[in-house]
């Protein structure tokens, strides 16, 4: 069931509608083919719903707009790191200016400022 969610919140977000499913034997080779449409995915999920999903995506649009107040700098190459707190239920933030989480390239950057 959470393969079937991975694969619908992919799916969905990218515009997919159809997907094809590669079954493996014990020796990680596929034997089967099975087409799998996505709406169908849903159907086969016991455990959740696409509504629920696409609130939460909305709800977590919305908290983006709301925490990120300042526009990106070269300067300062701020990154806003959201994740999850299992101890808070909550989803939470900082703000770093580190290396490794700096992914835009010069070339882009240098374009677009």
């Amino acid at each position: 069931s959470r393969k079937y969610a991975k694969w619908w919140q992919q799916c969905f977000l990218a515009g997919i509608n159809h997907m094809l499913l590669g079954f493996r034997n014990d020796y990680g080779i596929v034997e089967c083919l099975q087409p799998l449409g996505v709406k169908d995915i849903e159907i086969r999920a016991k455990t959740w719903r696409a509504s629920a999903f696409i609130s939460f995506l909305d709800e977590f649009c919305s908290f983006v707009r709301r925490t990120i107040t300042k526009d990106w700098s070269y300067e300062d190459r701020d990154v806003y790191l959201f994740y999850y707190s299992p101890k808070s239920k909550k989803i939470k933030w900082r703000i770093s200016n580190e290396q490794q989480y700096q992914f835009l390239p010069d070339w882009f950057i240098n374009e677009f400022s």
